[in-house]
């Protein structure tokens, strides 16, 4: 599956209200803008950075690589693929949540 903006975003909201949190708990986790967070959320930003995927999973008390999960596993629900893909430098690589655990955790 593409993990695209969309998809985490879905997948933030999703935890956010489960969790009971709201974006600014987000935004101050993680430093990043309350503009930046509502994007992410809304899927205006396309491909996040590795990096900021990390820094949310750590602000919604997750790891990467169970949030990742997470999102994988919401959107296979809709019959997506299960190839998940990542934007580093302005380039796609495919990584396995395992190298990725293996990566940021």
């Amino acid at each position: 599956m593409c993990l695209t903006g969309e998809n985490i975003g879905s997948a933030i909201k999703e935890i956010i209200g489960s969790k009971d949190m709201t974006q600014g708990d987000i935004m101050r986790s993680t430093g990043f803008e309350r503009s930046y967070i509502s994007k992410l959320i809304s899927g205006k930003i396309q491909h996040p950075r590795l990096d900021t995927i990390h820094k949310i999973s750590k602000a919604l008390d997750m790891g990467i690589t169970e949030f990742i999960n997470f999102v994988i596993n919401s959107n296979n629900k809709k019959g997506e693929d299960e190839k998940e893909w990542f934007v580093l430098e302005d380039n796609c690589y495919c990584f396995s949540t395992l190298v990725v655990s293996v990566l940021m955790e």
